[in-house]
């Protein structure tokens, strides 16, 4: 396994346990952009950095050959099944929608407020926000060598303008459209508007920058490509 690969599969880990089990959870319910952090966090950069790892493929080579023979072909039955295995543009642009849909639905203003103020609902949040990340990025970086560097590109497109659209609203917008930072956001010296505004800022640039920075890299490997491995031209 390459030393690559275990340094992303702990640093994915890692990621994990500071969205959810540090003091930026605690400071999450009280700012909008602590928990704009944490959403990045969770929804982009630990599925990006478990996927890139290939946890599965690695674990696999812990059973034994029997096992690891019938895993594969679990899996390769349920790529088939589902258009994985030919690079299906229906699965990835569903799995493009799925995380585009789940990041719009926890930041509508009544639902958000009400999982600021839910334990249970937060923890669902969360956790489609990391499975629909989980998703995005398998499809993004596994189906197919041709679709990785070429068709991968316009998947991340679609995706990001839209959450790019959703940060240009929290950024630009004339006044605070949720109640659960009103009486927090003061204690970090911001209105609930100026820390609206940092949330959106967080998710605009950095955010963005994700999605933007994958994009060119692969761009970059499609116009450099040439036929696949073992392709004939």
């Amino acid at each position: 396994v390459a030393p690559v690969r275990v340094a992303s599969f702990w640093a994915g880990l890692a990621v994990v346990v500071v969205a959810v089990a540090s003091p930026l959870d605690r400071a999450a319910d009280e700012l909008f952009a602590f928990h704009m952090v944490q959403h990045l966090l969770i929804s982009l950069v630990a599925p990006l950095l478990l996927v890139a790892s290939t946890p599965l493929q690695v674990c696999s080579f812990g059973l034994s050959p029997a096992s690891r023979r019938t895993l594969l072909r679990a899996t390769h039955r349920a790529s088939v099944a589902t258009g994985l295995s030919r690079g299906s543009t229906g699965v990835a642009l569903g799995a493009v929608g799925a995380h585009v849909l789940v990041m719009f639905a926890w930041h509508v203003p009544a639902v958000y407020d009400a999982a600021v103020r839910n334990d249970v609902l937060h923890g669902v949040e969360h956790l489609t926000m990391f499975l629909t990340g989980l998703l995005l990025w398998w499809v993004v970086l596994s189906v197919g060598w041709r679709a990785r560097s070429a068709l991968a590109v316009v998947y991340l497109f679609l995706a990001g303008l839209p959450i790019g659209a959703l940060a240009a609203m929290f950024t630009l917008a004339p006044h605070a459209l949720y109640t659960s930072h009103l009486a927090t956001a003061p204690h970090w010296g911001l209105t609930a508007l100026q820390d609206q505004q940092l949330a959106g800022a967080i998710m605009w640039v950095p955010g963005g920058g994700i999605y933007l920075a994958l994009g060119v890299a692969l761009f970059v490997r499609w116009l450099g490509s040439g036929p696949a491995p073992g392709e004939h031209v």
